[in-house]
């Protein structure tokens, strides 16, 4: 990750911020970006996202409480279920080698955004401490 992203990732959470929060969302970023933070100079990051200069204080005491919790924050997903079009569709296949022929691509468009839409929805399970399970039988070990 750049230090403009990281600016970026700031200012709109900053910006976003329901009234009354800023400050804690400053924390969160510090608390959500604590390692990116390591790489770069908040002072320098709050600079380039251009928000007011006390920031800092709350980004670093975030960055402080980093090691003591986990946020359920997550920064939301720049291309949404709802918002793939079909000409994204298009370009996803081409770039993988499906064909598509364009009578289907609505079809495929709106099946792919089903899909995205189920697999969002993972994202928010919190899935802490659960181990993962072999869904498929070890056809190498011997019963």
């Amino acid at each position: 990750m750049e230090m403009q992203e990281l600016a970026d990732i700031l200012r709109e959470m900053y910006d976003t911020a329901p009234e009354g929060e800023k400050d804690v969302q400053l924390c969160l970023f510090g608390i959500v970006y604590a390692k990116e933070l390591d790489c770069f100079p908040p002072t320098k990051v709050r600079t380039l996202s251009g928000i007011r200069r006390h920031a800092v204080n709350e980004i670093n005491i975030g960055r402080s409480l980093a090691k003591y919790v986990k946020p359920k924050y997550r920064r939301p997903r720049p291309m949404t279920a709802a918002s793939i079009s079909e000409e994204q569709v298009q370009t996803l296949a081409d770039l993988v080698g499906i064909p598509i022929d364009a009578a289907d691509l609505p079809e495929v468009a709106n099946r792919f955004s089903s899909l995205m839409r189920e697999l969002a929805q993972l994202q928010d399970l919190d899935l802490e401490g659960i181990e993962p399970v072999a869904i498929f039988p070890d056809t190498g070990a011997s019963e």
